[in-house]
């Protein structure tokens, strides 16, 4: 299966990808966003991480590498993704729910890479297992994207910074496309 997205989304995808990650590496950096439930240095280096992975897959090049070889860098996400879960709850530090968010995107990602087959190889690409979970993931990252832009809206409207929110609506986005691309194949 070639990963790469169709016509103009694909491009699209890969710039606000990009530029997400670059924001949130900027942020990461400065320290620009406080430290809070969703939040943080930790947070936006896990945006920055997962956003540059799927940039990468989506182009020609990341299109057409092996689904083992996604397969492997998503499984590396989740494993990070989880310890950081267990390191958050057990010194009950202040970003666990960012933490929680995160493991599950990670895990979601892993699973659109599932049913996937290389698209060199012979036979239909199989589809990933338990499709209602994929569609739930779908569901849960688009209502979460359109929660985000509803709160970056209200930030700018509030005169309140608001940069650190669109890193994680893309993600969130991007999530949801992944997604619902493995369950259309």
């Amino acid at each position: 299966m070639n990963h790469a997205l169709p016509g103009p989304v694909g491009p699209i995808a890969i710039v606000l990808c990009s530029a997400a990650a670059i924001v949130a590496a900027v942020d990461a950096r400065s320290g620009a966003t406080t430290a809070s439930r969703y939040s943080g240095r930790a947070t936006e280096l896990a945006h920055v991480v997962m956003l540059v992975a799927m940039a990468a897959m989506w182009t020609p090049i990341g299109g057409d590498l092996p689904a083992t070889v996604w397969r492997a860098v998503f499984s590396v996400l989740a494993i990070a993704m989880s310890a950081w879960v267990v390191a958050a709850i057990g010194r009950r530090t202040d970003d666990a729910g960012a933490a929680i968010y995160h493991c599950v995107a990670a895990f979601a990602m892993l699973y659109a890479t599932l049913g996937e087959q290389h698209h060199h190889h012979a036979g239909p690409a199989s589809q990933v297992p338990v499709p209602l979970l994929g569609w739930v993931f779908v569901a849960i990252f688009a209502l979460d994207a359109v929660i985000t832009l509803g709160a970056l809206a209200w930030q700018i409207a509030q005169r309140r910074p608001a940069r650190a929110l669109f890193p994680h609506l893309v993600m969130d986005a991007a999530t949801a496309v992944m997604i619902w691309q493995a369950l259309s194949a």
